[in-house]
């Protein structure tokens, strides 16, 4: 497979470039990314594997619709399994990397700077945190939803003043494993993600029990 072709039509559909339920024609995809349809109609399986496009039979490949209920779930899924890597984390991560994680966001507090650097730095301390967790199933089991997490990240982007929180609650939960406290990284982590979906469902005006997490 292309994995250019892959990465662009992924990326497009992560950015809101392309829409929930917009039409992804093959044949117009193919002289966009100036590829033949093979590497496009194998770029569509995947991202339909990853839950970012539905392939419907005899109509295409559209980008999938999510739901404020899919988002829940996501969520879900990641405060039980970053809320563990978390935790599990502290015995094995490189706490050097983490303090300059740390110090890039503090100054990113401090100072302006673009929102999307301040989500591009909190995204790499949760990918930090995932390859340290020492647990190789458990690594997988999160990659397998990545693109869903980006996805969903996109929407708290949009919502004003949310990037700034998460930066605060980024800079708790980088505190929290360069100090070694197992329970508190977990805490952190797990009120960043409840804190994230709840202004999320927020917009939607949509409830979900909180007790289940």
């Amino acid at each position: 497979m292309n994995q250019t072709s892959y990465h662009s039509i992924r990326s497009k559909i992560i950015e809101g470039v392309f829409k929930p339920g917009e039409a992804l024609p093959e044949e117009l995809l193919s002289r966009q990314l100036n590829v033949s349809r093979t590497p496009i109609r194998e770029s569509l399986i995947r991202l339909q594997s990853e839950g970012l496009v539905r392939i419907i039979r005899n109509r295409g490949a559209f980008v999938r619709e999510i739901t404020f209920k899919d988002i829940a779930e996501i969520f879900e899924m990641r405060i039980l399994l970053e809320g563990y890597a978390a935790f599990s984390c502290i015995d094995h991560i490189d706490k050097k990397k983490v303090e300059k994680l740390e110090l890039k966001l503090r100054n990113m507090l401090e100072n302006t700077t673009s929102l999307q650097n301040i989500s591009h730095t909190g995204i790499q301390l949760h990918y930090l945190i995932r390859d340290y967790c020492g647990n190789s199933r458990l690594q997988n089991f999160i990659s397998t939803i990545d693109s869903q997490i980006l996805w969903v990240r996109s929407f708290a982007y949009r919502i004003p003043g949310r990037t700034i929180k998460s930066l605060v609650e980024h800079l708790a939960l980088a505190k929290a494993v360069i100090d070694g406290d197992k329970e508190k990284a977990k805490e952190k982590m797990t009120m960043h993600l409840k804190n994230t979906l709840a202004e999320i469902l927020d917009v939607g005006n949509v409830s979900v029990n909180a007790e289940k997490f």
